[in-house]
């Protein structure tokens, strides 16, 4: 899957280290697919194979007292067997 935080500049820039340690935290098998800078945002897109099991049910109120105002969106890939 992939999990995408959007958040301001300067709290990215304030916030960059504890947010990724959190990401390998929670999602342990993962890496940073990008990171996109404009003036005023942030948009980090990081891929993951699996997380720990209560991953969506913290993910924002975890990322809440992380990066206050940042919004983040969970997508999963599925294989399916043919």
């Amino acid at each position: 899957g992939i999990i995408m935080i959007k958040l301001s500049r300067d709290l990215y820039l304030n916030k960059s280290n504890s947010l990724i340690d959190w990401l390998k935290d929670k999602c342990p098998f993962g890496k940073i697919d990008s990171i996109n800078e404009t003036s005023e945002e942030v948009v980090i897109h990081y891929s993951f194979r699996k997380g720990k099991n209560d991953i969506l049910l913290s993910l924002s109120s975890e990322l809440e007292k992380i990066a206050p105002g940042a919004t983040c969106n969970v997508f999963f890939n599925r294989v399916l067997d043919i």
